[in-house]
């Protein structure tokens, strides 16, 4: 099994990943994680749970945006290891990327509500959140969209399941997301 999660930023991707790797004992893979590291190689100093919120973590996306093997060696890494069978991972160019036998989720949330759940998360004041969550956004737009041309919150066109999770608590979600990963399950055993 290979699950694909993807959404804006504090849209709840970690959470709903670690609850399907524990549901089905996958491999969790963070992309967020795998580019820190990327990020370590090249210098940057990360010490702090919400380092993409920081001057660095900013500093280190704006220099994605005029350097695309950031982001590509990100992809070929990703690509490599959810080829293996077994895995969950949040990404946001997988599901556009990654064709074959996989389940793609797009999780989504307007950027006030993912900068309410922001707050919560990171203890952090709601127009700092706002600010950070309209960051991100347009980085990660930008990003996609130079390296690949994906529409990165506009195009679902390869998504198996999409959820608007504005008014659902993540245990809703989980639900949700539960009952359509065990019909998949079940019509796939049907073909086997």
């Amino acid at each position: 099994m290979r699950v694909i999660i993807s959404g804006m930023p504090a849209v709840g991707k970690s959470v709903l990943a670690k609850s399907i790797a524990d549901w089905y004992d996958l491999k969790n893979i963070s992309a967020g994680e795998i580019l820190k590291q990327i990020a370590r190689d090249n210098g940057y100093n990360i010490n702090d749970t919400n380092w993409w919120e920081t001057k660095s973590g900013f500093a280190f996306c704006n220099e994605r945006i005029g350097n695309p093997n950031f982001d590509m060696l990100l992809d070929k890494r990703l690509h490599k290891i959810i080829e293996e069978d077994n895995v969950v991972s949040t990404a946001r160019a997988m599901p556009w990327l990654f064709q074959s036998g996989s389940t793609k989720i797009w999780l989504d949330a307007t950027q006030e509500t993912r900068a309410k759940r922001m707050c919560e998360r990171d203890k952090i004041q709601l127009k700092d959140a706002m600010d950070l969550i309209k960051r991100r956004d347009a980085n990660d737009k930008l990003t996609l969209f130079r390296l690949y041309g994906i529409k990165l919150g506009a195009d679902f066109s390869p998504f198996d399941l999409v959820v608007d999770t504005e008014e659902l608590s993540i245990e809703k979600v989980k639900v949700i997301v539960a009952k359509f990963l065990r019909k998949k399950m079940a019509d796939f055993s049907q073909f086997c």
